[in-house]
């Protein structure tokens, strides 16, 4: 991934990407990281440890692209992850409900 300082300058794209009702969710790919992200995350490492940092940073995905989307892109409107979890049929789970693996 390569470190740009000039944000205008990352090369973006997105893919199609839908819910299982077909409603498509917007997204994006961006193919570099801008200095202004870089340092956010740099900020975000110094406050949970390094020990717990499990992958490179990435422009690809973010954390809901992670989840829905196979690491293959950022969603960031919140509005969409609600559509998506009720056209893809998540349910709430009950903590009571949740076993502990042994």
């Amino acid at each position: 991934m390569s470190i740009i300082t000039n944000a205008s300058s990352i090369v973006e794209n997105s893919i199609n990407l839908c819910t299982r009702k077909n409603t498509p969710i917007d997204n994006v790919q961006c193919f570099g990281i801008s200095q202004f992200n870089l340092n956010q995350i740099s900020s975000m490492r110094a406050r949970i440890g390094e020990d717990k940092i499990r992958a490179k940073e990435s422009g690809v995905y973010n954390c809901h692209g992670l989840v829905f989307a196979s690491r293959r892109a950022v969603i960031e409107d919140p509005n969409l992850i609600r559509v998506i979890i009720k056209e893809d049929g998540y349910k709430r789970i009950e903590i009571s409900n949740v076993s502990t693996p042994i």
